[in-house]
């Protein structure tokens, strides 16, 4: 109890400093939800988070197969956003927490482990998810997608790739989009009736 506390202190500092820097609404609030009860839940829950993120993460991944780790877009020139395109993805990997580990691919995994009670299954059902398993064809469906997309917005000639980069079974999925000058139909304005 006594690192807990000397932990709080130390945070209470931190922020107390950074408040007098500058004033900011954040850090007023935090100090004032900081109490010993949520102060427990906060160190709860991380702990369970490490205890969770230590779990191998690829450990139910066939051997011929991959876990997708990561799905990353890049467009040349940055005329499109990224988030018009991120919704034709097809596939995603698992959901992280706080963008750091994937908890509830940590939950499922340990929820296969041993013997299958009905909270383990509870578990797996409602707070864990399987693992994404890379399939080329839906990065071939992306693809397309992207394609078209591009065509509607008058990128005839944009060229788009994949690349794929596999470490410990875990694979790194990467879009190149390289677009040209979009083709406009009426270049001087829509032409009067």
């Amino acid at each position: 109890w006594q690192i807990v506390s000397s932990i709080v202190r130390k945070v209470k500092i931190f922020f107390y400093l950074k408040s007098l820097k500058t004033e900011h609404y954040f850090c007023d609030n935090f100090l004032k939800a900081l109490n010993k009860k949520n102060i427990r839940i906060l160190l709860t829950t991380i702990l369970i988070g490490i205890v969770f993120s230590g779990c191998k993460t690829a450990r139910l991944v066939p051997d011929d197969k991959y876990l997708l780790e990561k799905v990353d877009i890049k467009v040349h020139p940055k005329n499109i956003k990224k988030d018009e395109l991120e919704i034709y993805v097809q596939q995603n990997p698992n959901k992280k927490i706080l963008n750091l580990f994937k908890f509830h691919l940590s939950v499922y995994n340990f929820s296969k482990r041993g013997r299958q009670g009905k909270i383990r299954q509870w578990t797996e059902r409602v707070i864990g998810e399987p693992p994404v398993i890379y399939d080329p064809y839906l990065t071939e469906k992306t693809t397309s997608q992207f394609h078209q997309f591009l065509m509607n917005k008058g990128y005839y000639h944009a060229l788009v790739t994949d690349t794929t980069k596999t470490r410990n079974k875990k694979l790194y999925l990467h879009y190149d989009i390289y677009l040209k000058k979009p083709f406009n139909f009426f270049p001087e304005g829509f032409p009067d009736d």
